[in-house]
């Protein structure tokens, strides 16, 4: 069972024998009902997953679910997708039906998007976005973002739906300045 502690303490101040400052007791949180399974779940079957390969300007998909228009892949249908290598401006969207549970396994990603969100969940019922054990992910932008639909988006990940990041790789942000 996973636990959040809380603590609290009193401010500084005078104190006398009867009244010293001490810490207020300790609260524990109850997490265990705030996560599924499938948000702690970061194992997969490799002979299962769509595999996106990114390759610059670029995808390549092998597998059914996902699709590439220019420098934009978007993921329409519930599954697994196992993504690897580097999009120099472009994003990964996830826009399926809204009961859809989609998980997205980033193992050595870079992805920068000049003008929105390097990902960009508009529709699903769950994404979970698990970073491969030993991986190196790392979502960019330059901070101008241009309207693509009608929502603001205003963040290198912006998702409209619920979104678990996982696993033990690690994912980095970084912002992209455009030199005048």
């Amino acid at each position: 069972m996973a636990a959040l502690v809380v603590a609290s303490f009193s401010g500084c101040g005078k104190s006398s024998k009867n009244n010293a400052n001490i810490a207020s007791p300790v609260a524990l949180l109850d997490t265990s009902d705030m996560f599924s399974g499938k948000d702690l779940e970061v194992g997969y079957d490799e002979s299962e997953v769509t595999r996106i390969t990114l390759i610059g300007s670029s995808a390549k998909v092998e597998g059914s679910g996902a699709s590439v228009s220019g420098s934009t892949v978007t993921v329409s249908e519930e599954g697994t997708y196992l993504l690897s290598g580097t999009l120099d401006n472009g994003a990964i969207i996830v826009d399926a039906d809204d009961k859809a549970k989609v998980r997205l396994i980033f193992d050595g990603v870079t992805v920068n998007c000049d003008t929105s969100a390097a990902l960009y969940v508009r529709q699903a019922d769950k994404v979970f976005v698990t970073l491969a054990k030993g991986s190196r992910n790392t979502l960019s932008n330059a901070k101008d973002f241009v309207a693509i639909d009608d929502n603001d988006i205003d963040a290198v990940v912006y998702a409209k739906d619920d979104l678990t990041f996982n696993g033990s790789g690690s994912v980095g942000r970084s912002v992209r300045r455009c030199s005048a």
